[in-house]
């Protein structure tokens, strides 16, 4: 499959998610930190498991750990240049960009992708960050 049908292909399957029936804790690297069904599906398609690690060891960052609004929700931008260069940004706001970092190169398929995440509670009363699609809210 050439890399234009398998972009078609993942942005396709991607529009199929809204909501989630379940959550996936992603490593114990970062416990507490876990994914919907559409982030665990954009993370195997396009083996971007390094996009969803950078998110979840990010979570630590001064910046996003001592401001207020982040601790709640944050918006995640991954943008890949024509020169497989890109730029992962986290947003607290439209524009109000907290966290941003340059990545030399990568192989994702998708020119840009969007990724939220928030903090919630299991029934149990233990806490979790949750990142999801924007279509998964």
């Amino acid at each position: 499959m050439n890399a234009t049908n398998k972009k078609t292909e993942i942005l396709e399957g991607l529009h199929h998610f809204h909501g989630s029936a379940e959550i996936y804790s992603i490593s114990p690297l970062f416990p507490g930190f876990c994914i919907t069904d559409g982030v665990r599906y954009l993370r195997d398609e396009t083996a971007c498991h390094w996009l969803i690690d950078d998110i979840a060891a990010l979570q630590i960052h001064p910046k996003i750990r001592k401001h207020p609004k982040l601790r709640e929700e944050q918006f995640w931008t991954l943008e890949v240049k024509e020169d497989r260069s890109a730029v992962l940004k986290c947003e607290w706001d439209i524009g109000k960009i907290v966290v941003q970092q340059h990545i030399d190169w990568t192989d994702f398929p998708l020119d840009k992708i969007r990724i939220w995440v928030a903090r919630g509670q299991f029934e149990n009363g233990k806490g979790y960050i949750l990142a999801y699609l924007p279509s998964e809210r």
